[in-house]
């Protein structure tokens, strides 16, 4: 077991496995370390240590050492890598260029161009992530940041339109456009986006952007507030259920790290099984 390394590596896993559940974090870390100098690239190695290394809140160490593991190769490490940089204060730009599966990461990047008066980059980025995050904060930053009069609303909702046109048959999206449209003072528009959104998906989200409209003008047409709502959708984590108000990179139920997701993200969970294929 010690001269072969196959061998030793598989020991080793079967160590790193009870020493985590039995908590015992050093000789886990230790274990990991020399599985890593065995298989550098072993994904199951790599994200245990990483989250190790998060719990102990050394995000730079923790995102070092998936800094080798794209996107493409699993969505999952990635975005924990996202999530690691974003902790340990890093650019928000190096933070996005990790993950674009990663809310998080999308609203930072989107304030930094913002903040910046790069209006088209921000565009770029509800455009290229709003399909798989469907994230209505993004479209309410987009709609709000920096907005200095009546044509920059609307110059932005003609972006909007634009970045979301693929998805527009999806109710979240016509829900973003209904904000989008409403913050650009489009009553009107976005009380028709609101009436084709199915009533079995209409929330309170819906519902309180139905009234808001109804205390702008009373000229305008609006749908019917349906008696039964949906749940509004939440953050809640993957490993023991409990609802989050907002993104935190640890549950406070259960201390796992990086298991809090959007319900509204489409990002499946293939690449939790991949990492766990890599033993």
């Amino acid at each position: 077991l010690m001269t072969n390394p196959e061998m030793r590596f598989v020991g080793l896993k079967g160590m790193i496995t009870i020493s985590l559940k039995e908590k015992n974090n050093n000789d886990a870390l230790r274990y990991l370390k020399e599985a890593k100098f065995i298989k550098p690239r072993n994904l199951w190695v790599l994200d245990q240590l990483s989250l190790l290394l998060a719990k102990s809140k050394k995000w730079e160490e923790a995102a070092k050492v998936l800094e080798n593991i794209s996107s493409e190769e699993n969505k999952t490490v990635s975005i924990n890598r996202a999530s690691f940089l974003l902790k340990s204060g890093a650019n928000p730009v190096d933070s996005w260029k990790a993950s674009k599966n990663f809310i998080p990461a999308a609203l930072e990047i989107m304030k930094h161009y913002l903040e910046n008066n790069q209006e088209k980059q921000a565009y770029e980025v509800i455009k290229v992530s709003w399909k798989s995050l469907k994230y209505l904060g993004m479209v309410e930053l987009f709609m709000q940041k920096k907005i200095t009069n009546l044509k920059v609303s609307l110059r932005r909702l003609k972006l909007l339109h634009k970045a979301l046109k693929e998805n527009i048959k999806d109710d979240e999206t016509k829900l973003a456009l209904a904000y989008a449209s409403y913050f650009a003072s489009l009553w009107g528009e976005s009380a028709s986006y609101l009436e084709k959104i199915k009533k079995e998906n209409w929330d309170q989200r819906a519902s309180d952007l139905c009234k808001k409209l109804k205390h702008e003008s009373d000229r305008i047409k609006l749908p019917e507030i349906p008696e039964k709502l949906a749940r509004v959708p939440k953050w809640s984590c993957a490993s023991c259920g409990q609802e989050h108000n907002k993104w935190e990179i640890q549950c406070n139920a259960c201390g796992d790290i990086g298991r809090i997701k959007w319900s509204k993200s489409n990002i499946t969970r293939e690449s939790q099984k991949k990492i766990e294929s890599f033993f």
